[in-house]
């Protein structure tokens, strides 16, 4: 068997994770992560949030680097090394110089879809292919002197130069920041270097990578996992089926499959699978992880383990009652907070201790089981109900976007005056184009006759939406609309489709109104974790617009709702 040199392993935000590395038990159960990185050549220059322009030997860990929505990108680590660099040329931008594990940001001039590719599964593409594929800056106002529209593309080539030094680093958020000339490049939590670490060096693992709903499964831990394999180096040493979101080791034949929980029957389709991941596993129930632990067969010469990541959003969830509560034997239980991250800069850090709503603070900051105080909703039931889009009545679709919040789509509809949401896209970390493609990997043509009303503020990115075809529309929203919105959502009974729309499932138990500084509720909410919420907000507005069963309209901050209506 091929030696795997591990001796370069990206290092990991938190120490306390690394015994976790080595650890047998059973089941761990985490809440927490952390990233990693991609390397360029010695003297390419990247832009900084401030707008200097620096070399990457001179970016040190806690510098701030300019991303592609102009807002900064804090560097959690860095790296550097020798090994084989290849130059990347630009028609209209500069040339730079990366490894082989870089990975390109490219785009489709034909169809307008966004690539991201590493410079050896870009060499391996025919002439064709890299043709119509091109590399794309951004427009940064505040920086650039020439006049260009919002991204200017251009064609690349990739030319192998030989041996040298490379230099990289991570970066928070989408991961994606700006060369000197705005050209658009990319860098990415302990768990997945775990999984990928066991899978090189323990021969027979087969890992089943799950979440509750199998389309969220490819772009997040599918996705990570990738990633993690080209920032440790070893893209060479795996290969990759993006539809059945499957990663083969090619060593040892052993695989990492996503997969989803919606069915859990689905689950004895896998042949003898030794391990598993599942992430965001407070959307899950306790069958979903027992059928997970039946599922563990085959002689080994590891241990088997079971591995459940998860914000502690509750007190009185299954998962603290039973693991940290009660104690399971075979089961260990490890949480972390902000306070342990040697990446973060001394700003964000201010602002995390500066978090004052209790539930937030205990939850985010503290890393504590979260207790809900006076929620806004109590009028709601998440079940698996029966009914389909077909058999509801007014079918609304809402969309919400986001980037460090989520990006998110509810779908629902009315019957016997209740609402129904029955189907839901949600994600965090997408851009508007990897937004536009989750909707098409998972609607297909459907969407384009789906009516969708999404948040206002955000138009350009309405505008690109409709610009693929789609029947996107701004909300009008207004004053005192959020506080009408609400209003109308607690006027109905709203079942949630507890398998279907896992994150709306969250965000509804813990919505709540804003307190003032003796500790007395007002009427303002809290809009943190609420993108589902707005969706909702948005979806329904055309029907309580039209006066459909308002009830009683209230002073909304002297929004004229009834003059609006002419009523």
């Amino acid at each position: 068997m091929v030696k795997i040199n591990f001796d370069n392993l990206p290092e990991v935000v938190n120490e306390g994770f690394y015994p976790l590395l080595w650890d047998e038990h059973e089941l761990e159960v985490l809440v927490g992560g952390a990233n990693s990185g991609k390397c360029f050549g010695k003297g390419t220059t990247v832009i900084m949030y401030s707008g200097e322009v620096k070399k990457v030997e001179e970016v040190m860990e806690g510098d701030l680097l300019m991303g592609v929505d102009f807002k900064p990108r804090k560097v959690l680590g860095t790296t550097k090394g020798i090994g084989e660099l290849y130059k990347v040329e630009q028609n209209r931008g500069d040339t730079y110089i990366v490894n082989k594990e870089h990975i390109l940001c490219l785009k489709n001039v034909l169809s307008n879809e966004f690539v991201e590719i590493s410079i050896k599964d870009y060499l391996n593409k025919g002439i064709i292919w890299k043709t119509i594929h091109y590399g794309y800056k951004v427009y940064v106002p505040m920086l650039c002197k020439k006049i260009y529209k919002d991204r200017i593309d251009t064609p690349i080539s990739v030319i192998k130069i030989g041996i040298g030094e490379y230099y990289g680093f991570s970066v928070n958020n989408d991961h994606k920041f700006l060369l000197s000339d705005f050209t658009v490049t990319h860098n990415s939590y302990f768990i997945g270097q775990k999984i990928i670490f066991k899978t090189l060096a323990e021969e027979g693992h087969r890992y089943l990578v799950c979440r509750k709903v199998k389309k969220d499964v490819r772009h997040s831990c599918y996705d990570l996992l990738k990633a993690t394999i080209r920032n440790m180096g070893f893209d060479d040493l795996f290969s990759y089926n993006d539809t059945e979101t499957i990663i083969k080791c090619k060593l040892n034949n052993n695989d990492i499959i996503g997969v989803g929980l919606d069915d859990v029957n689905k689950l004895k389709s896998f042949f003898d699978p030794t391990d598993y991941w599942l992430e965001e596993a407070d959307q899950s129930i306790d069958d979903d992880v027992k059928q997970l632990n039946l599922r563990l067969r085959g002689g080994t010469t590891f241990k088997k383990q079971g591995i459940l990541t998860m914000n502690p959003i509750w007190e009185g969830h299954w998962i603290k009652k039973k693991y940290f509560d009660e104690k399971v034997k075979g089961a260990i239980t490890h949480h972390s907070t902000y306070k342990g991250n040697r990446f973060l800069d001394a700003d964000t850090k201010r602002k995390m201790s500066e978090i004052t709503d209790p539930y937030y603070k205990t939850v985010y900051a503290d890393g504590l089981w979260g207790v809900y105080g006076q929620r806004v909703f109590t009028n709601y039931v998440i079940e698996d109900f029966d009914y389909k889009e077909d058999d509801l009545e007014n079918v609304f679709t809402g969309m919400d976007f986001g980037f460090n919040h989520a990006s998110a789509i509810e779908r629902g509809g009315f019957r016997d005056e209740d609402i129904y949401i029955f189907d839901e896209l949600y994600g965090k970390g997408w851009t508007n184009a990897t937004f536009i493609q989750a909707a098409k990997d998972y609607w297909g043509e459907d969407m384009y006759y789906f009516r969708i009303i999404a948040d206002s503020a955000e138009p350009d990115r309405i505008k690109e939406w409709q610009e693929q075809g789609y029947k996107v529309e701004g909300a009008i929203k207004g004053p005192g609309s959020l506080k009408f919105g609400i209003d109308y959502l607690c006027s109905r009974t709203i079942h949630i489709h507890k398998t279907k729309c896992p994150n709306l499932a969250k965000e509804f138990p813990v919505f709540h109104r804003k307190k003032d500084r003796f500790g007395m509720e007002t009427e303002e909410f809290e809009e943190i974790n609420d993108d589902g919420i707005s969706c909702l907000r948005f979806g329904t507005e055309p029907i309580w617009h039209d006066g459909m069963s308002m009830g009683t309209v209230g002073d909304y901050g002297g929004y004229d709702v009834l003059g609006y209506l002419g009523l």
